[in-house]
């Protein structure tokens, strides 16, 4: 229950004798009422204070020049004042002005304060320490780390001095995780080629990065985007001035939307941030969250078009939209869809009807097989104890069907989908194939909390709104396996659906925890879409959030895991090659897919957004034999010399 603070009782105390005294006097009455009005002030003036130091760097005098950073500062310090902060604002300063900026901005904080630094510009991260560039850095070459280091600002000396100052909170948000500005020489490189380290943040502080570790972020997502910034900070803005939402969930919707974002353009980016913070923290205020979707379709039937026709890829793709609006030629989208259709037609980069020639990949590499073909990464042999211990928490004992525990040898390499296989990705089988999907589905009926099969659902109507970047469900095997074919025949390589013995080797990434990141179910929002606190559903996550609306999530929106694969746990149930068996008993120990069995219902592996941490362990075994709304699939691809 809420406890009136001293604040309130004086505005109460205050209430009751302004009504028993202004009965005496009119006078005495208006008196007291400003009294009151400036007692009902003094929570506010009260309130911590809140100082911001935003820098942006553009003007680069020896490394490449920027476009956009100026901008994203000046927008963000504009809406850090709406929000109550007292600002300082810095644009394209040199190092010793950026020292200044950076230990003024320092000296202001006291005990209880809220400072945050906003810094977009270049960024560098050279043994595993990141570095903020000032305008006047020197290009380098490798072997001059120390002199880089010297000549620009280190990350872990701000997040020492912030931690020192004993604020309440501190937030750094760095747009810094551009392409590495310094030039190559012999194929290496000074420091890392792209994007700034992961950070240790100290206690008290929130860091947010708009790039995860090794990615790229994007100024813009194509010639024709005329925003005035960044991807990261457009995204961020509105996030920041909506009631409701606390550093973790703000952060969250950024990345998805982020995520989503650029890959519209086929470019990988998703927000990282690093929550060191005990309590909670509201930009602006503890209001009611709005419902933000992750995407807003256009009304432009030409920019909706082109999306599409963008997505898709293809010279047929564009020739198609072409056939439709290519009459308009004052449109911009028209003019775009010419020039990426003449690109194609010269081979400026690759097209989606030319395989990439087969080469050799190694261990931890990532590749795809053309622009719009699923991610791949490249896992290799080894062996695991497949199955679970008798001993292992599950939350329920019946039906006992993972195990015996036997040893698994994967003896070679192969490639496993980074992520489920798409919305947009599926679609574009379709379209190219003329593929007929079904038109029932079982979904999950939220009002009278029970599952039925409903005329009208397919993978492109679930029942919930997807975009192309959420995994496709209310698919079965055979839709599956259709498309594995589709995939195979269009890059001239061997794709296939996974083994269960795979699935799992991939899922646990040579861990033997419950979960690849431990046994701490409390850590499952960090890492997979379930069943969480607020799901109506059960059983269900009773100690955190996922943000995920109870549905699926954009692919790769929580962490991966060691091999670099995400969602292996969660969002959707993923299809598998095998028949279903009640155990392990005769199991292959090769790795290979179990033919033998009820072949009329197939393994399947993960979880879902449906299922609680039970059932989104690595060892968990599923079953499926029809369509569902939570249930999909990932890719594997044989790997040949």
């Amino acid at each position: 229950m809420h406890q009136p603070s001293i604040c309130d009782k004086i505005r109460i105390r205050m209430w009751i004798g302004e009504q028993e005294l202004c009965n005496m006097s009119r006078t005495i009455c208006r008196l007291l009422l400003v009294l009151f009005f400036a007692a009902a002030t003094m929570t506010t003036a009260i309130a911590e204070k809140r100082v911001a130091l935003v820098i942006g760097n553009d003007n680069y005098a020896h490394v490449v020049k920027l476009q956009k950073a100026v901008n994203d500062a000046k927008a963000m310090a504009g809406t850090l004042r709406a929000l109550g902060f007292g600002v300082t604002e810095a644009s394209n300063v040199a190092r010793r002005d950026l020292n200044f900026a950076v230990q003024t901005f320092v000296n202001q904080i006291e005990p209880g304060d809220i400072a945050l630094l906003f810094f977009a510009g270049h960024g560098v991260e050279i043994a595993g320490e990141n570095f903020l560039l000032p305008t006047d850095i020197p290009d380098a070459t490798p072997g001059q780390e120390g002199f880089v280091k010297g000549e620009s600002i280190s990350l872990n000396n701000i997040l020492i001095a912030l931690k020192a100052k004993k604020a309440r909170l501190n937030v750094v948000i760095l747009d810094a995780c551009r392409n590495n500005p310094f030039s190559t020489a012999a194929g290496r490189s000074l420091g890392a080629t792209r994007g700034l380290a992961r950070v240790a943040a100290p206690q008290g502080t929130f860091v947010m990065y708009s790039a995860d570790a090794g990615e790229q972020a994007l100024d813009r997502l194509n010639d024709g985007d005329r925003n005035p910034n960044s991807v990261f900070t457009r995204t961020l803005i509105p996030l920041l001035q909506q009631p409701g939402l606390d550093l973790v969930d703000m952060a969250r919707r950024a990345r998805r939307t982020v995520r989503e974002l650029a890959l519209s353009v086929s470019h990988q980016q998703t927000p990282a941030y690093y929550d060191a913070v005990l309590g909670d923290f509201y930009f602006a205020g503890k209001g009611r969250p709005d419902s933000i979707p992750v995407t807003s379709p256009s009304p432009d039937p030409i920019a909706r078009d082109f999306e599409l026709a963008r997505a898709i890829g293809t010279q047929s793709a564009w020739q198609a939209f072409l056939a439709v609006h290519g009459d308009k030629t004052d449109s911009f989208h028209v003019q775009l869809a010419k020039a990426a259709l003449k690109k194609l037609a010269l081979g400026v980069f690759p097209g989606e009807d030319e395989p990439t020639p087969t080469r050799a990949h190694t261990p931890g590499e990532t590749f795809k097989d053309c622009d719009q073909c699923p991610e791949m990464v490249v896992l290799p042999a080894g062996s695991y104890i497949m199955g679970a211990p008798e001993s292992e928490k599950r939350h329920y004992t019946d039906n006992y069907n993972e195990g015996p525990q036997h040893k698994v040898t994967i003896q070679k390499p192969f490639a496993v989908g980074k992520f489920e296989i798409t919305v947009g990705q599926f679609e574009m089988f379709v379209k190219e194939t003329g593929y007929k999907t079904g038109n029932k589905c079982w979904v999950y009926n939220r009002k009278k909390r029970f599952w039925e099969e409903r005329e009208g659902r397919s993978f492109r109507n679930p029942g919930f709104r997807q975009s192309a970047a959420q995994p496709v469900v209310c698919v079965n095997l055979d839709d599956a396996k259709a498309y594995v074919k589709w995939l195979s025949g269009k890059t001239g390589q061997h794709y296939r659906l996974l083994s269960e013995a795979e699935w799992e080797y991939a899922a646990r990434a040579g861990t033997t925890t419950r979960y690849h990141f431990g046994n701490d179910e409390r850590a499952l929002c960090d890492y997979a879409n379930g069943a969480d606190r607020d799901s109506p559903i059960g059983p269900k996550n009773k100690s955190c959030t996922d943000g995920s609306g109870n549905k699926t999530t954009v692919v790769g929106s929580y962490k991966g895991n060691q091999f670099g694969l995400y969602d292996m746990l969660g969002n959707v149930d993923e299809l598998l090659e095998d028949c279903w068996n009640d155990n392990y008993n005769g199991a292959p120990s090769d790795g290979s897919a179990r033919t033998s069995g009820d072949c009329n219902r197939r393994a399947s592996r993960g979880g879902s957004w449906f299922n609680g941490p039970a059932h989104l362990r690595s060892a968990s075994r599923g079953s499926s034999d029809d369509l569902n709304d939570n249930t999909g699939f990932r890719v594997a691809r044989t790997l040949t010399p």
